[in-house]
């Protein structure tokens, strides 16, 4: 029997994961996590060991719009003139995204979670999906709070779902869309970033 029974929330120290270590607006908060159970894990994540629970990451940025096609890279998710917050004459790039891309999936915070107050977007692909050892889940490495909500079952089997469209087809057999950028076999998400030098 796994130890992870139940899906729920974890707030967590920032650096629980180096998901951040590259992002321009690092502010060292605690931030939510999203913990499937061991029937969902996802089937492709970063580091994929028995020993690893595995958690996925999420923003808190406003709900993204949905694109048909979707944007098959991070520019084409991009509108110059498009400003999240409704700032005037926005400058900031980062709030220039404007489309919802094809490794994540919009989220509304749920009302029975206390850490999750903001809407945002989940991310299902492999680099986005972070393991922890099940030991340190155990001891609450690194994690303030657990949580649970009504949606979480529902929840953990729609990103198992999305993860395995993403790398596989119908049929159990491993691919890559074309309708997603790529460079040396991989989706643009999934290429590594290198560090900031602070």
């Amino acid at each position: 029997m796994g130890y992870v029974i139940q899906p729920g929330w974890l707030l967590a120290e920032d650096n629980l994961s180096d998901y951040r270590e590259n992002k321009v607006n690092k502010n060292y908060n605690p931030s939510p996590r999203f913990l499937p159970s061991d029937n969902f894990r996802p089937k492709y994540s970063k580091f994929p060991a028995a020993d690893n629970v595995v958690i996925y990451e999420r923003t808190a940025k406003p709900l993204k719009e949905e694109k048909t096609p979707p944007p098959k890279n991070n520019q084409d998710a991009r509108d110059g003139n498009f400003c999240i917050f409704n700032e005037e004459n926005c400058k900031t790039n980062s709030h220039r995204f404007r489309y919802l891309e094809q490794n994540m999936k919009n989220h509304e915070a749920p009302s029975d979670i206390s850490f999750v107050n903001k809407d945002g977007q989940i991310f299902f692909n492999r680099n986005s999906c972070h393991p922890i050892h099940r030991q340190n889940l155990l001891k609450n490495y690194k994690i303030i709070k657990k949580e649970t909500s009504e949606s979480d079952k529902a929840l953990e089997q729609e990103l198992y779902e999305k993860n395995l469209d993403l790398y596989e087809d119908k049929m159990g057999i491993q691919r890559l869309k074309d309708t997603i950028d790529k460079r040396d076999g991989r989706y643009y998400f999934d290429i590594p970033t290198r560090r900031r030098q602070d």
